[in-house]
């Protein structure tokens, strides 16, 4: 009897999930100083603020996905059952 077990990939929430922490890590760039240089206070925070907006919008549409989405939802609903 084979025992491996198949998992399906959502391609679309790997797209998401990979643009939230590529957002995520360009926040902390700027976070960490790493992009400020010859920047004034405003500009920085200008910049900052942006950054934000882009992060927080990513990370919401990779959690809208993965509430509207069919496959999404069953792989939660096999891993929530999975762990119990």
């Amino acid at each position: 009897m084979d025992a491996t077990v198949k998992t399906a990939v959502c391609i679309g929430h790997e797209r998401l999930l990979k643009e939230s922490h590529q957002t995520l890590v360009e926040l902390n760039e700027l976070l960490a100083g790493v992009l400020t240089i010859g920047m004034s206070g405003k500009e920085r925070e200008n910049e900052f603020r942006k950054r934000q907006a882009k992060y927080a919008k990513a990370y919401n549409n990779l959690l809208n996905h993965a509430r509207n989405c069919e496959l999404c939802s069953f792989n939660s609903r096999f891993n929530m059952r999975s762990a119990a």
